[in-house]
């Protein structure tokens, strides 16, 4: 990239306000602005022709009187005339989600000027009370996506053209040319070549130049016949140019000298005590001034093509216009959708409000998660219950014709049941269990609680994520818990696999197995009464038993165990246990042998 900046100083106190040629900054300052991006204009050229609400295919300030209405018709003393065009209406073609401007031979004459080339030229406007008027924008981001035929002595722009307010400074105005393709030779590299742009900053009647303008101009290496997006970003004092939103060019408005010698400034945060001159006087547009977005697609005065010259075309997928703050006359386009943040319970009416313009065209809808749905809804609001839990839910509002990525709101609708995922490394005569939170939520936090068939495991730790214990030959159950805003949910893995390889050996060996969810036994069993008072009655109909015997486990809601015990099985089966000392309420049961389990409920009363 080649970048050459004319920057003019003028001695201090000549000038008054902000054109005052020298400045300092007190320690601590930052040149930059935070507030974020809001898109305030679009056109996404998703109509079959040209929006004559926003734009017109001409160009001469004669065409438009004192108050910045268009005459009706148009006075058109030079009218729609290029450098070796005239702009002709028909030359800009809207279809297919683009709008295409072309530039062909095409002999023609519009009132006193004739060309041998037809050009394409867009212009924003507005209506106002009926009358067109030129758009005007304040500073922002200006974005466009395009792609343009690559010849010789073509003519494509995209820019910001003085004209509008530029309080305390007129006639002096500014001129942003986010980008001229013009090539001037065959060359595929190189400045002025096939595969080159400008972007340029002109200041025009400064006190630096009062007859003419200023330039401060740099070259951008890019292929332009393929699609790319181009963005200015226009702040009070620095001008930056993207590409495929990687920055190519930061132009300040504070330079310093060095050695006499004029170098940019020290961008966001000026040195304190540093004097910087301010580029007002030369090429920097002022931050108060606004100025019309244009298009436009013609040849260079010196190109000389003739009949057999084929047709050019620069086709603009979209023009995007973001503003940290909106102007007056603009407002936020995507807007916000607002409400609660969470939904904790399913068939609870809940409201949320819509600000944006996604219904404005009537093609707007209202789009929600699967775990909710719409009671009614409006262009300005909706009504939704929840279904059933989910940790996140989302509600959108979709428009296939307007770009606005931020028209979702998130809500939290629920604690989902926890998944775990353990493995069981064998080494040196005892089982390192490693237990894992498998994609834990956000805004969540975990609780474990181990358990063994025997004896409590050692070493347990915890970090909430992740959990760790050391056995030795002991089955492995646990409960994991899960809580948020919304409550608490918890999955009870209670196969108690041995977690063990399945031919171990005593030495510093490692292996291991994963578990993802419980295992279920085979046993056919029977549980009464249910609920119990104080004997619970069990017979068991199938299943596999070792040497006449099953280890039962009882487990109260707290995941503490409360009994433990080996049950030798009679003739028929069946066996009794005391549950009198237990305290009211929801118990579970567990009956194991060997690596089958099987898990049931039952309520003491």
């Amino acid at each position: 990239m080649k970048k050459i900046k004319i920057l003019f100083m003028c001695s201090s106190l000549f000038l008054s306000g902000d054109l005052i040629a020298q400045v300092t900054f007190p320690a601590g300052t930052n040149l930059c602005e935070t507030t974020p991006w809001k898109l305030v204009w679009d056109e996404e050229f998703n109509q079959n022709a040209l929006d004559a609400n926003k734009w017109v295919t001409f160009s001469e300030d004669g065409d438009w009187d004192a108050n910045g209405n268009l005459y009706n018709p148009p006075i058109s003393t030079q009218p729609r005339q290029g450098t070796k065009v005239n702009y002709l209406q028909q030359n800009v073609v809207v279809g297919n989600g683009t709008c295409k401007l072309i530039a062909k031979y095409q002999p023609n004459t519009w009132y006193n000027s004739t060309k041998d080339f037809s050009g394409g030229y867009i212009k924003s406007i507005h209506k106002n009370n009926g009358n067109t008027q030129v758009q005007y924008f304040q500073r922002g981001r200006f974005e466009i996506r395009a792609r343009i035929s690559q010849a010789k002595k073509l003519s494509a722009t995209f820019w910001l053209w003085k004209g509008g307010s530029a309080p305390g400074y007129a006639p002096q105005g500014s001129e942003i040319d986010i980008y001229e393709y013009q090539p001037d030779n065959d060359n595929t590299s190189g400045d002025n070549s096939l595969n080159d742009i400008r972007f340029t900053l002109h200041g025009w009647q400064r006190p630096s130049s009062p007859n003419n303008s200023t330039s401060d101009q740099s070259h951008v290496a890019v292929n332009v016949g393929n699609w790319h997006t181009y963005a200015c970003e226009w702040d009070a004092n620095f001008v930056r140019l993207y590409v495929d939103g990687i920055l190519q060019v930061t132009k300040q408005r504070y330079s310093k000298l060095i050695g006499g010698v004029s170098v940019p400034g020290d961008g966001c945060n000026p040195v304190a005590g540093t004097t910087y001159y301010n580029d007002y006087l030369a090429t920097f547009p002022f931050a108060e001034e606004t100025m019309s977005l244009v298009a436009s697609l013609d040849y260079l005065h010196d190109f000389d093509g003739g009949a057999g010259t084929p047709d050019r075309t620069y086709e603009i997928d979209y023009i995007r216009v973001y503003q940290r703050t909106p102007q007056s006359d603009l407002h936020e386009i995507c807007g916000t959708i607002n409400g609660p943040t969470q939904i904790c319970a399913d068939n609870v009416a809940t409201t949320y409000t819509y600000n944006g313009d996604g219904f404005a065209d009537g093609n707007g809808t209202w789009q929600v998660s699967s775990n909710l749905s719409i009671v009614s809804s409006s262009n300005t609001s909706i009504t939704v219950k929840r279904l059933f839990a989910v940790q996140t839910a989302t509600i959108s509002v979709v428009n296939p014709n307007m770009y606005c990525p931020s028209n979702t709101i998130s809500i939290n609708t629920g604690i989902p049941d926890p998944v775990a995922s353990v493995t069981s490394t064998y080494t040196a005569g005892h089982y390192s269990n490693s237990l894992h939170v498998a994609s834990p939520a956000p805004n969540t936090t975990y609780h474990w609680n181990i358990i063994t068939n025997k004896s409590p495991l050692a070493g347990v730790t915890s970090d909430g994520l992740s959990a760790s214990a050391i056995s030795n030959y002991t089955p492995l159950c646990f409960y994991l818990q899960s809580t948020g805003s919304c409550g608490s949910a918890t999955t009870y893995y209670g196969n108690c696999t041995w977690l063990r390889p399945s031919h171990p050996v005593d030495s510093n060996t490692t292996s291991g197995n994963n578990i993802n969810e419980p295992i279920e036994g085979k046993f056919d069993l029977k549980i009464f009464p249910n609920p119990a008072y104080d004997k619970l009655n069990i017979t068991l109909t199938g299943g596999t038993t070792i040497g006449g015997k099953i280890l039962i486990k009882i487990i109260d809601v707290n995941g503490k165990e409360i009994y433990y015990g080996d049950q030798v099985l009679n003739g028929d089966n069946s066996f009794v246990i005391d549950i009198s000392k237990f305290t009211s309420g929801l118990y579970l049961i567990d009956f194991i042998s060997g690596s089958e389990i099987t898990h049931e409920k039952f309520v003491k009363q």
